[in-house]
């Protein structure tokens, strides 16, 4: 009975993983698209936008190295709820930033999220998947791929029905959170043994 409840457990797990890299792939793409909108609402010309995406890869950077960081204590499985809760919450603030600087302190939490979970979440499922890490691994960059897909497409819905593309942001914000609550029921394992393979 453990067993069973441990493999579903890392089922769960592993689907909530995948369904995190494709919203990650979607906030990559949106961001794009809605550059000019973003910019008109913090009063600032569309050229300086590019410290935007710099910042966001700023955060990304900065999430991989605090992930080394983290694991040298064993304590990132304890914070990887909070990892989750930080890419809606950062989305929310990008959704309704009224000036420049919150616009790009949300696309720092935003890029901080994105390299927090990309680490966090490689590990975790080539930790509990030892014996398709290999494939395991490759369906998450797959979950990215159709999120980068899926992004264009709800742009293009907002712009049909008149909807301000900046609410595209509010979308994902409401995806992540559904993730997190998901991930409430998960959980996520602590002392995984270690495979050479």
């Amino acid at each position: 009975m453990n067993k069973n409840r441990a493999s579903l457990n890392i089922l769960l797990l592993n689907i909530s993983l995948f369904y995190a890299f494709f919203l990650i792939g979607a906030n990559y793409v949106i961001a794009g698209p809605v550059l000019i909108e973003l910019s008109a609402r913090a009063g600032v010309a569309t050229g300086l936008m590019g410290y935007f995406f710099s910042s966001i890869s700023i955060g990304a950077i900065s999430g991989a190295f605090i992930t080394t960081f983290l694991g040298r204590f064993n304590i990132k499985n304890k914070l990887f709820p909070l990892i989750y809760l930080l890419m809606p919450a950062s989305n929310l603030l990008m959704a309704y930033s009224k000036n420049f600087i919150s616009l790009l302190i949300s696309a720092i939490l935003t890029g901080l999220s994105i390299g927090l979970i990309e680490a966090n979440g490689t590990v975790l499922v080539a930790e509990s998947g030892r014996a398709m890490k290999s494939r395991l691994i490759l369906i998450l960059q797959a979950f990215f791929s159709f999120g980068a897909f899926a992004g264009p497409m709800l742009i293009s819905l907002f712009r049909k029905y008149g909807i301000a593309l900046s609410m595209s942001f509010t979308v994902m914000a409401i995806l992540g959170f559904i993730n997190f609550i998901l991930l409430m029921f998960i959980k996520i394992p602590h002392n995984i043994p270690k495979t050479d393979s």
